[in-house]
């Protein structure tokens, strides 16, 4: 009986919410008064929108631009940063314009980056020239969006709206391209260490998570607030966060060249899980394995990408019949398709030695993928139909299961009566 009369009252609590939120989606005198209004955009906030848009597809490019660095080898072709090194006397943010010039930045290659590893060994001038460029178009890259960046804040922060809607992600995201900008200095001084090209490449999405949430808040969408947003939306934040690990775990597999020592798939060294080759010695502490240890890396890349795989199946057989808004539509069907060619192309790139071509597609598509999740996350945490679509779920199922229990206790009366 105590279990009857908590189900009642979950059913009166959820209904309530759905009713709650019902009214607010119809009613829009009943909506919070923060929420933004149908008063057009002016123009400055239209210019901060599609500054805002526009930069979310540089950070696409940019990230591409990072991914060709790291899959060339390009890094370290200027070996200094932020200025450029060219002899003692020689500092500068330009390239070199003469032949010196491209001659001292091609000893200070070698001198500096080639033969602490490999005495002896020398690159050709128009290979060097050609990583020299990767890399400072990479930079280049950068700087320009920091500076979009700059005029983005200035735009926001001039309007009390967008300041309301988005001005608290900017900020974080902003905090983060700072921290971005550091790892990518400590990246090159370190001679592009795998455990620091890691975390840059994870910052980097979890930056841009930041900017494309800060974007869907702009699109008034969802002009109520939720205040208990449907449980399913805690999963999607798993899938996300599980995501952004394996984006980790890529980083470390691409920059150790982890791939090359099992390029099989799906087994390894015809194991399902070499135990003595992830565990060694030789490392300062155990957990190190985790970082250095190839095998180990290999391993969890792997391993870890099936369970992405089974938390966005399950997501999207969980949410496919709720009301989504036509973007959320659109990007759970390009769910399933965006994760099938990933997993296709993490397969080629291991078995090939991760190629140039599907390298590149395979970072590329891994942020298409990330993306969509960051996008059904945002939709299950805010949108007013969902929410009161599985309140409306939850207080049905409780309302059957009180009905079967009382059905129940009244047969066991008849069966048995006093």
């Amino acid at each position: 009986m105590a279990d009857s009369s908590a189900n009642k009252s979950d059913s009166v609590r959820e209904t309530s919410l759905a009713g709650e939120v019902s009214a607010m989606s119809e009613n829009p005198s009943a909506q919070s008064v923060d929420s933004p209004g149908p008063k057009p955009w002016n123009r400055r906030e239209l210019a901060a929108l599609i500054l805002l848009r526009g930069l979310i597809v540089w950070v696409f490019l940019l990230m591409c631009a990072g991914g060709l660095v790291r899959l060339t080898g390009s890094g370290m072709s200027i070996p200094d940063w932020p200025i450029i090194t060219y002899g003692p006397e020689h500092h500068s943010i330009l390239p070199p314009f003469t032949d010196t010039g491209w001659q001292t930045a091609y000893d200070t290659y070698h001198r500096e980056v080639i033969h602490k590893k490999n005495p002896g060994v020398f690159l050709t001038m128009e290979r060097f020239q050609r990583e020299f460029w990767t890399e400072y178009a990479h930079r280049a890259l950068a700087k320009t969006f920091a500076l979009g960046y700059l005029v983005l804040l200035s735009l926001t922060f001039t309007s009390r709206r967008l300041t309301r809607m988005m001005g608290s992600f900017l900020l974080a995201s902003g905090l983060v391209l700072v921290a971005q900008a550091i790892l990518g200095g400590l990246v090159v001084l370190s001679h592009t260490q795998p455990l620091k090209v890691a975390i840059h490449l994870t910052t980097a999405f979890l930056f841009s998570a930041l900017l494309l949430w800060a974007t869907l808040r702009t699109t008034r969408m969802f002009p109520a607030k939720v205040s208990k947003p449907p449980r399913v939306a805690f999963w999607a934040y798993v899938a996300v966060a599980i995501t952004l690990a394996q984006v980790f775990s890529g980083g470390l597999m691409a920059k150790a060249r982890a791939y090359e020592v099992a390029p099989t798939w799906p087994k390894m060294f015809d194991t399902w899980m070499p135990v003595h080759a992830m565990w060694t010695e030789g490392y300062s502490h155990p957990l190190l394995n985790l970082v250095q240890n190839e095998v180990l890396i290999n391993f969890t890349h792997r391993w870890l990408s099936f369970v992405v795989v089974f938390l966005v199946i399950a997501l999207i057989a969980r949410t496919m019949t709720m009301p989504y808004s036509r973007l959320g539509r659109i990007s759970l069907r390009a769910l399933g398709t965006v994760l099938t060619l990933q997993m296709v192309l993490g397969v080629m790139a291991l078995i090939n030695l991760v190629p140039l071509p599907l390298g590149l597609l395979h970072l590329a598509t891994g942020l298409m993928l990330f993306w969509l999740l960051v996008t059904l996350a945002f939709e299950l945490r805010h949108s007013p139909a969902i929410a009161a679509h599985e309140a409306n779920r939850f207080a049905a199922r409780a309302k059957h299961s009180a009905t079967a229990e009382a059905t129940n206790l009244e047969r066991t009366f008849e069966a048995h009566p006093a």
